[in-house]
């Protein structure tokens, strides 16, 4: 559930459910800036004046109108419905003509970037059968991938889907690069979705008494109910995930200091392989340092997250970047995962707080534009990315 989804519904005069209603009002009160968005975004006179003004101008001039008006000169990045960095696109002409003003965007490019495009991450992965063979997925969209031993593997509208059993127990490999991501169906139905640079490992049929994949990077799990076989996630071989039923997401990013498991519906128990396991409840997050893993084993650290440090765990799962709670070096890294590229700081990392929510479409040039209004400065090098001062 998606609060820019929820807010557009509301403001066009489309059916909203009593759950939806619930959770805006949840999110208006949960700040005096959400409030003041939202009487923004629901007052009709001023995005009528807003549209009409942007009219009256070229597209060059209005973009640059927008930018000036809509960017504000502190270096905070808000973008509290979906991205302005892409070309400063508005939510309030989206909300009064079902469209959004991209305003020529390729006419006003800061001289900083110069080279070409890089594109944002998308759909796809590589599958791995139990042969060896590698199968690409990135440009098939539906259709049957393989047959291993009566199951079958499938595209479904991108998505990677196993149907069929079989006694015979082979194990699969999808890996995404970065700048990919997948969904994938597994065996036992349950849902799974891998960030960039992530992986899973399992069987192409679960056995009767217990169901267990293995994964590195990022996943976020939907898992079927099965009373009798627990499901059993071992991350980077180092950890484990165990439940019944439930929706849990795992980062365990080897560029990051902590494997974080954080749990939305259902219980799990969560630990070290060989170490004790603690059990988690719905919107608390388990971490573990494995820097120093033999410290580790006893010292899981357990915080109870609310709901928009929820949101910003899953947002990738759900097509976008969440800023907030976030420093600027792990946001750097998220960018890197995505658009396949290193980051490098010239001169230091800036002091720079972003906050806020951009779509995972915007390509790597529009968000160096925005970065640079905000005083961030940058090049491009081939697929480096150069933080750099200011010239």
């Amino acid at each position: 559930m998606q609060i820019d989804d929820i807010i557009i519904k509301y403001i066009n005069g489309g059916h909203v459910t009593e759950q939806e209603a619930a959770y805006l009002q949840q999110w208006r009160v949960s700040s005096e800036a959400h409030e003041r968005l939202f009487q923004e975004l629901n007052n009709e006179d001023l995005l009528k004046k807003e549209l009409q003004i942007l009219m009256q101008f070229d597209s060059n001039k209005a973009w640059n109108e927008l930018r000036e008006k809509r960017i504000t000169p502190v270096a905070r990045l808000r973008t509290n419905i979906i991205k302005w960095m892409a070309a400063a696109s508005l939510l309030l002409l989206a909300a009064v003509g079902g469209y959004v003003l991209f305003s020529n965007r390729n006419a006003v490019t800061p001289k900083t970037i110069t080279h070409s495009e890089i594109k944002a991450g998308t759909e796809g992965a590589i599958l791995t059968l139990a042969d060896g063979s590698k199968i690409s997925l990135d440009t098939i969209k539906s259709g049957v991938i393989a047959l291993q031993g009566g199951v079958t593997a499938k595209l479904v509208n991108g998505a990677l889907v196993y149907e069929g059993a079989t006694d015979q127990v082979v194990y699969n490999t999808i890996t995404t690069p970065k700048g990919r991501q997948m969904k994938v169906r597994l065996p036992d139905g349950s849902m799974v979705w891998l960030n960039a640079a992530s992986s899973i490992h399992f069987p192409t049929a679960f056995p009767s008494s217990a169901r267990k994949v293995a994964m590195t990077g990022e996943a976020y799990f939907e898992v079927a109910k099965e009373q009798n076989a627990p499901f059993i996630v071992s991350v980077n071989d180092m950890t484990e995930v165990e439940v019944l039923g439930t929706y849990f997401n795992v980062n365990a990013y080897p560029d990051e200091q902590y494997t974080k498991t954080t749990l939305l519906e259902g219980s799990v128990k969560v630990g070290w392989q060989g170490g004790r396991f603690l059990k988690i409840r719905p919107g608390q997050q388990a971490q573990m340092n494995h820097d120093n893993i033999a410290r580790a084993q006893n010292n899981i650290e357990i915080r109870s997250l609310d709901q928009e440090e929820i949101e910003n765990v899953v947002a990738w799962k759900n097509g976008y970047f969440d800023f907030d709670n976030s420093s600027f070096v792990e946001i750097m890294r998220q960018l890197e995962r995505w658009y396949d590229i290193q980051v490098i700081y010239e001169n230091g990392i800036p002091k720079v707080e972003l906050t806020g929510n951009m779509t995972r479409d915007v390509t790597l040039n529009d968000l160096m534009e925005g970065l640079e209004k905000l005083g961030v400065h940058s090049r491009l090098e081939g697929r480096r990315l150069i933080i750099s001062k200011q010239p």
